[in-house]
């Protein structure tokens, strides 16, 4: 069905002057999917730190193990450990005894971290759509901002290059999508 331009500029302009529901939504679709590329990136390559090489005393991963072999890791080096010699490693080390990969920082130790993240309630800021990640529990939300402060803005430093690329492909089809359901 063929609109003329009368039409066609009276939608735009409802769509401009009105674009918050719309435009609200794309960003927590936006923000899911960021969350998903930057957590598949990080546990692929990592963000660019290792894991540290100080050694602790083992007694330090006591209830930390997430598996029986970290558990028979930390027994079998305290066994040999006496007062004036404890056992040491490295959390690299006790990750790799465990079967996790330990060549970069994944921020994946547990899992929990990544699978309670979920976008809060998208706000509008000027032009800008923006619905910021968060956690669905105390705990997690201060993993997600002790991680933060140690590293940076570790989701952002995910998503460039390929992923940025992506997100943009993604934000233009959606916006696409949001036009033909007004029928614009």
């Amino acid at each position: 069905m063929a609109q003329d331009l009368a039409e066609l500029r009276k939608k735009l302009e409802a769509f401009r002057d009105n674009p918050e529901e719309d435009l609200l939504q794309l960003a927590t679709t936006i923000s899911i999917t960021g969350k998903a590329l930057a957590n598949r990136t990080i546990v692929d390559k990592g963000i660019g730190y290792t894991y540290s090489k100080n050694r602790v005393p083992a007694f330090f991963m006591y209830g930390k193990e997430l598996n029986a072999s970290g558990a028979s890791f930390i027994e079998r080096l305290n066994k040999k450990a006496t007062k004036e010699d404890p056992a040491l490693t490295t959390w690299g080390e006790f990750r790799a005894a465990q079967g996790l990969q330990n060549n970069h920082v994944d921020l994946t130790y547990t899992g929990k971290m990544w699978s309670g993240m979920f976008p809060k309630e998208a706000y509008q800021q000027g032009n800008k759509f923006i619905a910021p990640l968060g956690h669905n529990n105390r705990e997690g939300q201060n993993e997600m901002n002790w991680n933060f402060e140690r590293y940076g803005d570790f989701v952002g430093k995910a998503l460039t290059g390929d992923n940025l690329e992506t997100l943009g492909k993604m934000a233009q089809e959606e916006l696409i999508n949001i036009l033909k359901k007004r029928k614009i």
